[in-house]
């Protein structure tokens, strides 16, 4: 159980979920408590496992009490308590054996108070064991134990699958009243249960099914048919399939437009004022789909930015998807290292237009794309809207055949060579050193004061001009190409 650091977050989480799932009544209502708003779509679904995986344990009628503990050596596990429960088994004259899995930080702690207890020769710390070495033991036990406490920083348990895995084993279980445990553990009927911390009440039930083995497996027989009913893996991911299904059924009617195509950008929002008209660009790109102009597209950036402002599309987190960040990228171009080689086979075709640093740092940005066309199946055309991404719109192209176009504004870095080679590829262009069908020349916004043979400059910039008419007349022809 973990603290967020905010109960702000916790309910921000939960109201933009579609359904939240708790794996215990116990977190359920805890998180009710918490968020009251989004109590109806919080629901519990417990942790299942395969019970056809488990042996069934036969608990011996003589001999020492085999008792298993399966855990982290953590604080909130308690295993401190147990140490000072067989301690008072021992003095009582109960022969028992304790059987420590899991590993952690109170490791050298735990073996020193086993020590201090005298009852090393009635301990095994059996460190980490695999899967089926844990069933191994479960199979040669007569008693599963985990005596939960709540530690120092506040932190537990909340429904521990070492319980389930034992009642599946047909183990009778000795825990604590705690969290999710009396969820798992029925007291009297599948085991038994006592308050976190009291020693003589842990070795008081340990020692009740060390004299009565019947009992013993009367709660193990029970416990293995209350597991099968309730966290048999068939019947807990039947319920979260459940919880799927109406989510998607009910999405059905909401489901947004599919996109057609790709606008893609190198950042959003601008960060210069020349920037401007890509930002009124894209708010009419935005507007227009919305309003049936032209086809619903993806609006995808390859960096967000800090600093800059978009006042034109005030809603633009809604709208704006973004590359992943660059760890992901370079993760993602080692992953796939033929096609890799085939986009570097790509560099010499642009000659000195590119640096190659620059070639590889789009290049990634293209691989990476490329697989995103490929997975949304229904993508048609893929528009680069300024140099610095065109690059990368025609390594996608290369990769996935998809059409593209892209869009050269004065200025850019992106050198004449590389530009009149991805043309050769590209379905459309507008280019400020050719034909700029997107008008991208740079507009004279300065305020100007002339009175007779007086000119002077006026603070602030002209506003941009009204382009309606030639995104409309662009994208149009664009699309239905």
């Amino acid at each position: 159980m973990v603290d967020l650091g905010s109960d702000d977050l916790l309910r921000e989480l939960c109201r933009e979920a579609e359904f939240v799932v708790g794996v215990s009544d116990f977190s359920c209502d805890l998180l009710r408590q918490t968020c009251p708003d989004s109590a109806e779509k919080i629901t519990r679904v417990y942790n299942g496992i395969a019970m056809d995986q488990f042996p069934t344990a036969p608990i011996e009628e003589f001999g020492p009490l085999r008792i298993i503990s399966i855990g982290r050596l953590i604080e909130f596990k308690g295993f401190h308590h147990l140490i000072n429960a067989c301690e008072k088994l021992r003095k009582r004259g109960i022969d028992f054996h304790w059987t420590l899995v899991g590993e952690g930080p109170w490791h050298e702690e735990l073996r020193q108070r086993v020590a201090a207890a005298g009852i090393e020769k009635h301990v095994t710390f059996a460190g980490v064991q695999s899967q089926e070495s844990v069933k191994r033991l479960l199979d040669h036990s007569d008693v599963f134990c985990l005596p939960c406490i709540v530690d120092s920083k506040g932190a537990s348990d909340i429904l521990p699958t070492v319980i389930t895995e034992a009642m599946a084993c047909s183990l009778p279980v000795v825990s604590t009243r705690l969290v999710g445990v009396p969820e798992m553990v029925v007291p009297e009927e599948t085991g038994l249960l006592v308050e976190p911390k009291d020693d003589s009440a842990l070795a008081d039930a340990l020692a009740r099914l060390a004299n009565d083995r019947e009992l013993a497996r009367r709660f193990g027989k029970a416990g293995r048919a209350r597991a099968e009913r309730v966290f048999e893996l068939r019947e807990t991911s039947r319920q979260l399939a459940e919880k799927f299904d109406a989510c998607l059924a009910g999405a059905e009617s909401a489901r947004p437009e599919t996109s057609e195509w790709i606008a893609l950008m190198d950042i959003w929002p601008p960060e210069r004022d020349d920037d401007s008209r890509l930002a009124d660009e894209i708010a009419w790109l935005s507007k227009a789909s919305q309003q049936g102009q032209v086809p619903h597209p993806t609006l995808l950036s390859a960096r967000a930015s800090r600093v800059g402002k978009a006042d034109a599309l005030p809603d633009w987190p809604e709208r704006v998807e973004f590359f992943p960040d660059g760890l992901v990228l370079e993760a993602e171009w080692h992953a796939h290292p033929d096609r890799a080689a085939e986009v570097l086979q790509w560099r010499d075709e642009l000659g000195s237009g590119i640096d190659t640093e620059a070639y590889l740092f789009q290049a990634r940005r293209g691989l990476h794309l490329a697989r995103l066309v490929e997975k949304r199946g229904t993508l048609r055309h893929l528009h680069a809207t300024r140099a610095d991404v065109a690059v990368t719109a025609w390594i996608v192209h290369r990769l996935t055949g998809i059409d593209f176009s892209f869009a050269i504004e004065s200025g850019a870095e992106l050198g004449s060579a590389a530009i009149d080679r991805i043309e050769k590829d590209a379905v459309k262009v507008s280019r400020t050193d050719g034909k700029d069908a997107l008008q991208l020349q740079p507009v004279d916004r300065t305020r100007r004061l002339v009175v007779g043979s007086l000119k002077t400059k006026l603070p602030g910039l002209k506003p941009l001009p009204d382009r309606s008419s030639v995104y409309r007349s662009w994208y149009s022809s664009l699309l239905s190409s």
